[in-house]
């Protein structure tokens, strides 16, 4: 005998699908968004200042070795970690979780 999903269990798995969905969308989008903008730039390389490579080690070392995808400059996680030192990344850590959201000019 199966046993029905209650309604709750049901709005639940439908939410989950619902977000899942959303964040795909989302990384598609930025994943097209950084293609176009680094067709913009050509060839030249990123220049990052520190606070930039904090920021992107940081999260880099919080995706784990599945991180990056063999992109140009960044082939794996080790090598984005390794962009900042300890202490250059100090300031960056202690600061609060919107410090860390990119600022709108």
């Amino acid at each position: 005998m199966e046993k029905a999903l209650n309604p709750f269990q049901f709005v639940v798995i439908v939410l989950a699908g619902w977000m899942n969905q959303r964040q795909q969308n989302v990384i598609e989008y930025l994943r097209e968004e950084n293609r176009a903008l680094r067709e913009q730039l050509g060839e030249r390389r990123l220049r990052f200042n520190d606070d930039q490579r904090c920021r992107l080690a940081i999260r880099a070392k919080g995706l784990g070795g599945e991180a990056f995808d063999g992109n140009r400059h960044a082939s794996n996680t080790s090598d984005a970690a390794s962009f900042a030192s300890q202490t250059d990344c100090t300031e960056v850590r202690l600061g609060s979780p919107v410090d860390l959201l990119p600022r709108r000019t």
